[in-house]
């Protein structure tokens, strides 16, 4: 009879093992899912941030050809205001 509970007890261990693989399982499956999600929102901001740095570098160029645009109308500016006085 010693050895019908001893089998008895490896096989409601063997359940219990089971049930521990099933539920390790599921919580690999999530965290895989988490991992993914995670990646993809990770993706998702390296392209957002590599448009955002294109952007910012058009708007540097056009506030530099802006300011060199300004820089150029004043100084036309001036110099059609040049006025002399004293020429006989």
């Amino acid at each position: 009879m010693g050895g019908i509970d001893y089998i008895e007890k490896k096989v409601c261990n063997l359940e219990d093992i089971n049930e521990l693989w099933v539920a390790l399982e599921d919580r690999v499956r999530k965290v895989h899912e988490r991992v993914t999600r995670l990646e993809d929102k990770v993706d998702g901001a390296d392209l957002y941030s590599a448009q955002m740095s294109e952007l910012g570098q058009e708007l540097e160029n056009e506030s530099d050809t802006l300011r060199d645009n300004v820089t150029y109308l004043q100084s036309q500016s001036m110099r059609n205001n040049l006025i002399f006085t004293g020429v006989a």
